[in-house]
Order: structure tokens, then sequence, then C-alpha cells
């Protein structure tokens, strides 16, 4: 009985860590977020995640670029890292990519610091939840004295193991003003991308030409070593659905 109640609290503890504390606190590998911005029209961002392997304590980077009105990826990700450390003359995983991508980033447009507005929101709802529930939260924010409200869902899956069970999620925009929402991304399974997700959490968002939005999440992976904390970018624009 003592042994399954520690392996409760640990698998809790574990769960929570990656949105209390540094991941390190664990041997957990957390990433550090860089939005570069948006393009000239608002149709494209791009965002680089950085941090280093748990593990191998090798450097790790990797630039992501989203068409902001379909919620995609336009080309998979680059990724970067370093295999050998090499102390004379260290080499920047972040600084290639940027280098790989100079291609990309030109087409589409997007320049560095292109960022719109970054949205002060309203401090993060939890709502109190069971087994059978999918755990909640809400940020609300302004836009011209118009209210709007991000509604993060987590529905749990079958499976995990040291951690809680796998979550897909389903993130709502409501128009708090007309009573109308739509859901900017809802899973129907865990892409491979984020196998073995066990939390999200809003952790920031900005606006363009106050219609393009990007909401950034950072999600909770198991890692080597401990949790592990990446970024996503859920995107869409103010207008509601017909």
């Amino acid at each position: 009985m003592t042994g399954s109640i520690t392996t409760l609290l640990l698998a809790i503890l574990i769960a929570l860590l990656p949105f209390a504390a540094p991941a390190e606190a664990l041997g957990g590998d957390s990433a550090t977020l860089e939005f570069t911005g948006f393009s000239k029209d608002g149709r494209y961002i791009a965002f680089a995640e950085h941090g280093t392997w748990d593990g191998s304590g090798f450097p790790w980077a990797k630039i992501t670029f989203v068409d902001v009105v379909e919620n995609d990826w336009v080309g998979a990700p680059h990724q970067e890292h370093v295999e050998e450390m090499d102390t004379d003359n260290p080499r920047s995983p972040l600084r290639a990519a940027r280098w790989a991508c100079r291609d990309r980033y030109e087409r589409l447009a997007i320049r560095a610091g292109n960022q719109g507005t970054r949205l002060e929101m309203t401090e993060q709802k939890d709502l109190a939840t069971d087994s059978e529930s999918p755990a909640q939260s809400t940020r609300s924010f302004e836009v011209d004295g118009h209210r709007y409200t991000l509604i993060l869902d987590q529905i749990p899956l079958e499976g995990g193991g040291w951690h809680l069970p796998p979550r897909k999620l389903k993130l709502t925009l409501a128009d708090e003003g007309r009573s109308t929402q739509k859901v900017l991304q809802e899973d129907r399974k865990l892409p491979e991308s984020r196998s073995g997700a066990y939390g999200y959490r809003i952790h920031e968002a900005y606006l363009y030409d106050d219609r393009f939005l990007a909401v950034f999440l950072s999600v909770g992976l198991p890692g080597f070593e401990g949790p592990d904390t990446r970024y996503m970018a859920i995107t869409g624009t103010l207008e509601m659905s017909n």
C-alpha cells in the first residue's frame, strides 16, 4: 500500500514540475522559447526552441514555421544539434538552424521582431477536475475594449508509465461580447511530435494587425532523466465562424 501511494505522489509531482519549477530540478530538459515574429501580411509565423538534451548535455535547437490561418506547419520543423562537444570551437545549433532556414524566412517574408502585440492576459484559472473530467484552464484578454477568452481543455488518454496518462488538447476562442466561440484546435489523437504529452499550459499570445492570433502553449513531455518542457503554437484569427 505504501509503495502504491509513493508511486502516485511521484507521478503527480513529476507531472506538475514542468510548470511549477525548472525541469533541471529533476534532470529534464526545459526548452527556451523565442518567437521570431509574423510575416509582413500576418499569414505566417516562425518560432525557435533551444535547450540542452537531458542525458548527453549537448545543445539543440528547432525552428518551426506555421501558417496562421490554417494552423498548420509550413514544412517540417528544422532541427540542429551537437553530437560531440568541441570546447575550442563551440557550435551554436540555434545559429545553424537560423542560417539553414534563411530561405524560408525570405520566402514567407518573416522578419525578426515583427511580433505584433503581446497580449496582456488575466492570470490562469484552473478548474477542479476528477478522473473522468478533462482539466480546464482559461486566459482572457481585451482588444479595443472587446473581451476574449482562451479555453484550454486537456483530455486524458489511456496509457502512461512513470508520469500521468498522456493528454489530448482542445483550445477554444470565445468572444465574450457576442457570446460566440470557435475551436482553434482539437486533437483527434496525439501527433508523433507530442507523443506522451501529459500537460499543457497557455504560455503567451500575440496579435498582429488586430486579426492574426498566435497562442503558445508549454507542453510537458516524459524525458530521459526527468520531465521535459517543449512549446507549440496554435494559431487563427479573431473572426468567429459563421
